[in-house]
């Protein structure tokens, strides 16, 4: 992408193209062209966005409302024709991990959230945009506040919004709005409290909720379960579980029925691992391995039938830039794939969260159907990591170790020490970390980019120049010793 972002939106446009907003300091949205399979930046700029929701209305533009650190009132609508963000009003409170939900008739509902830096300051309330008036108006209240729940229309109009938290604590709880009335009624409570989970509507008209967290100690409590919500009847049951307990994913329903669930973490390991959700048979299977960890990551169906996959946190905490694509057809070996779930669940009572995690991803791991888009260079995936800012600084600390040193040769021993041991600090770093280096070196910030190619010139030559000066100096050494026994 044009810039790293961490909870991004990709909201496909009518003509293919994937909008990507937010997520990011950088004063713009990009647009993803899966012809070309490049981004762009959209100008003119955007409001920096962080924790906002962005809706496809009906009409082709994209209702896009709150966020930012505390919360936004803000709403406004990015227009693909002109490529242009209008302010179109603002919600009657600030919010932050609120939903919006694209109604049948073609307005959006707002919901939940929270404000200000209490995460404990939930909302109960809701209000209702309409794109034909650019108006929007207090709705609901909800039965429960929440924020982070999970919210899907569902076939009869009504719209279910499920779980979430109040303050740190999960909630199991689930209600159900209904747009004629204006009104939010309570339904059957899920089996387990969960928040950060995500909601897909599947084609028989049931809806998936699939992992989260639980509210306790949040970074170490992600959960593997999944439940199913029949409107019909009001009701959760419970459904296959994932191989591996996910919080902070992302999940979209494939043009086979099919559910994708990719990346998220499970005491603080992040994952590269994606599944696929069966709804015939109601288990989850092995999905191959996308091309880089990705926390919080945004995910969207192309018209193709891919899925875009963008941006994230990777396991060092950095903000991801690149993206990468999923095709559903490629075909993996389906009996590897359950065997491979299968002997990851056998071992999951037996080991430590941290522990059962990095085995499930081990296990996972199938490169298949992912393929890192033409502007993420290189991904990596390693247990030792080396931040760039450090490297100057382990080359600089080495050769002051070599200037300190004894040496046999008194002349050049400081030279020579500080070169040959600034040389071995930068072999080291790549030793450890070298495809992390390249791959920051080949982004696409520049600040970022050219720091580290001088870096990474300035240790290949303290790498390369002292065995030259050490073979120079023996050379001519003994060529003016044999001068001496030739001409006396």
């Amino acid at each position: 992408m044009v810039s790293a972002r961490l909870s991004p939106t990709a909201t496909r446009l009518p003509d293919g193209r994937v909008l990507v907003a937010g997520g990011s300091d950088d004063l713009f949205a990009e647009l993803f062209d899966p012809t070309t399979e490049g981004f762009t930046a959209v100008s003119p700029k955007a409001p920096v966005r962080n924790g906002h929701t962005a809706t496809a209305l009906v009409d082709g533009r994209v209702l896009l409302a709150g966020g930012t650190a505390g919360g936004s009132d803000l709403v406004e609508v990015y227009d693909p024709a002109t490529e242009s963000f209008v302010r179109t009003g603002s919600m009657s409170v600030r919010r932050i991990g609120h939903t919006a939900t694209l109604l049948a008739d073609g307005r959006v509902l707002i919901a939940g959230g929270w404000f200000g830096r209490n995460s404990g300051d939930c909302h109960a309330s809701a209000e209702v945009y309409d794109p034909r008036t650019g108006s929007i108006e207090v709705t609901g209240p909800m039965t429960t506040a929440r924020r982070s729940s999970a919210a899907v229309l569902v076939a009869d109009g009504r719209v279910l919004i499920a779980g979430g938290f109040i303050g740190d604590d999960a909630l199991a709880s689930a209600e159900l709005f209904d747009p004629v009335t204006g009104t939010f009624a309570a339904t059957g409570s899920m089996a387990a409290a969960r928040g950060d989970a995500v909601a897909v509507l599947l084609p028989d008209g049931r809806v998936l909720v699939v992992g989260g967290t639980d509210g306790v100690a949040r970074a170490f409590a992600s959960l593997a379960s999944a439940e199913l919500f029949n409107p019909t009847w009001g009701t959760f049951t419970a459904t296959g579980s994932m191989a591996a307990a996910r919080g902070d994913h992302a999940a979209v329903g494939l043009a086979d029925g099919r559910v994708l669930v990719v990346g998220g973490q499970q005491a603080m390991l992040i994952f590269a691992s994606a599944e696929l959700y069966d709804p015939a048979g109601g288990i989850f299977g092995a999905a191959g391995t996308m091309t880089s960890v990705r926390f919080a990551p945004a995910a969207a169906l192309l018209d193709d039938g891919r899925v875009l996959i963008a941006g994230g946190m990777d396991q060092e905490a950095d903000t991801i830039a690149s993206a990468e694509l999923y095709d559903p057809n490629w075909e993996a070996s389906a009996s590897e794939s359950a065997r491979a779930v299968e002997d990851a669940r056998l071992g999951r009572e037996a080991t430590s969260a941290r522990k059962h995690a990095e085995d499930v991803e081990s296990t996972l791991a199938d490169d298949g159907p992912f393929s890192a888009d033409r502007f993420s260079a290189l991904t990596w995936r390693t247990d030792i990591w080396i931040a760039p800012r450090w490297i100057p600084v382990a080359v600089a600390l080495m050769a002051a170790l070599g200037w300190l040193m004894p040496w046999r040769n008194p002349d050049n021993a400081g030279l020579t020490g500080a070169l040959f041991t600034g040389g071995l600090g930068f072999l080291l770093c790549l030793w450890f970390d070298g495809d992390h280096l390249i791959r920051e070196a080949l982004r696409a910030q520049p600040a970022t980019s050219i720091g580290l190619r001088l870096a990474i010139l300035w240790g290949a030559t303290l790498l390369i120049v002292p065995p030259f000066i050490v073979v120079a100096a023996h050379v001519i050494k003994q060529t003016r010793a044999r001068l001496r026994r030739l001409f006396g």
